[in-house]
């Protein structure tokens, strides 16, 4: 909160566990044109009636 509330430029450090999935991600040794991008998902929703 006390990031978005300062007027200027801000540092954050996320920790991220190693097995998850952040996108989107650079690899190592690649350049911003080479992100790798969310993959399309099938829409899985299933509508439920009761």
């Amino acid at each position: 909160r006390q990031a978005m509330d300062h007027d200027g430029p801000v540092v954050c450090e996320f920790q991220v566990k190693p097995d998850e999935n952040l996108y989107p991600m650079v690899p190592a040794g690649a350049s911003l044109a080479e992100t790798i991008d969310l993959p399309a998902y099938e829409d899985e929703r299933v509508e439920v009636t009761a």
